[in-house]
């Protein structure tokens, strides 16, 4: 029963799927050609990470920060964290809860998982790239991979630097771990609740 179910659910969301794909194309043709600059640098980005389109020094970043992905994917190490955050929608935390933080112990494996998949750390990537700002701020560190991403993206702009909030101490040292071993150093990582 449940492998019809599952055909007839996936017979349903492909045109959905399909639909999405050719709104999403035209949306692209759409940015390129749009008169604002800032759009369209939005669409190139989008359309160099759809097509694949990254020069080697480009690939040669994203397979060391990729590397360095995979080995804390891959780690079974422990740290004892206070988490700042709301948690998942589930967990139902309170604000106190939020303001003290909730210690916890926690797998740098698991961490890891929370960082942005590779699709979505080159467009942040590739929007650094067309866009050029002079500076980036992000919140929430977590192991340091989309700060990589921005990082490496503002050096080879040549200019620019990171600011990035990590409420977790423990876990900020991880990402700073991750900066040095892929030798990054325009990124200031502020650690406290945010």
């Amino acid at each position: 029963m449940s492998e019809c179910v599952r055909a007839i659910k996936e017979g349903i969301l492909y045109p959905i799927h399909v639909f999405r794909r050719h709104h999403a194309h035209s949306e692209l043709v759409r940015m390129l050609a749009h008169g604002d600059p800032k759009l369209r640098a939005v669409g190139t980005a989008l359309q160099e990470v759809i097509d694949g389109k990254f020069s080697d020094q480009e690939q040669e970043i994203i397979d060391a920060i990729e590397l360095r992905r995979d080995a804390l994917l891959h780690s079974d190490k422990e740290i004892d964290y206070v988490d700042y955050g709301a948690g998942s929608s589930d967990r139902g935390r309170t604000m106190e809860e939020m303001d003290h933080g909730v210690e916890s112990v926690v797998r740098v494996d698991s961490i890891s998982n929370a960082s942005k998949p590779l699709f979505w750390a080159e467009i942040l990537f590739k929007l650094i790239r067309h866009l050029q700002p002079q500076s980036c701020l992000e919140l929430g560190t977590c192991v340091g991979i989309s700060g990589a991403y921005q990082s490496k993206a503002l050096s080879l702009n040549g200019k620019g630097s990171l600011v990035s909030l990590e409420g977790a101490p423990e876990i900020a040292n991880i990402a700073k771990e991750t900066f040095d071993c892929l030798d990054i150093h325009n990124v200031t990582v502020l650690t406290g609740p945010f």
